[in-house]
């Protein structure tokens, strides 16, 4: 099945950190129905996870059938250096290669074939555009664009 070209939804998403922890305690989700056709939009924070994690979580996440729901993904660059872990260029370049590495065999393994895009500046990194649960996000594969409606 050739994916559309064009998604447009509601947005949900957030700190990929802390969306790992409503799944594992079951709070603050909202019933599964309602993502269907929803943006999942993802961000990973300056706790700088490795890409074992990111897979892993988004295995998880496969296994429970929650990615499939979603008509697009979008997935933030990384914010790949701390106060606390100041990489050079060359880390800050292998630890997004390798979180994006994670990011494409997982949503290959569990939802082929959706509208991803991975790169995007949201979240904790810099420059910093938002994203708002709830609202609107078109992904238009197109285009090369994405579009928030706030």
């Amino acid at each position: 099945m050739t994916p559309p070209v064009k998604v447009t939804g509601p947005a949900w998403g957030g700190c990929f950190e802390i969306i790992d922890m409503h799944l594992r305690t079951g709070r603050y989700l909202l019933p599964d129905d309602r993502y269907e056709g929803a943006v999942l939009f993802l961000e990973t924070s300056e706790e700088l996870p490795p890409a074992s994690y990111v897979y892993r979580t988004l295995m998880c996440m496969g296994e429970r059938k929650l990615p499939q729901r979603f008509a697009a993904i979008v997935w933030a660059r990384p914010k790949a250096w701390s106060l606390d872990t100041p990489n050079d260029p060359a880390a800050k370049a292998a630890y997004t290669r390798d979180q994006q590495d994670a990011v494409l065999a997982a949503v290959a393994e569990y939802h082929p074939g959706v509208p991803l895009v991975t790169g995007a500046d949201f979240g904790h990194t810099e420059p910093q555009h938002v994203i708002p649960s709830g609202g609107t996000v078109t992904v238009d594969g197109e285009a090369r664009q994405i579009e928030v409606t706030y």
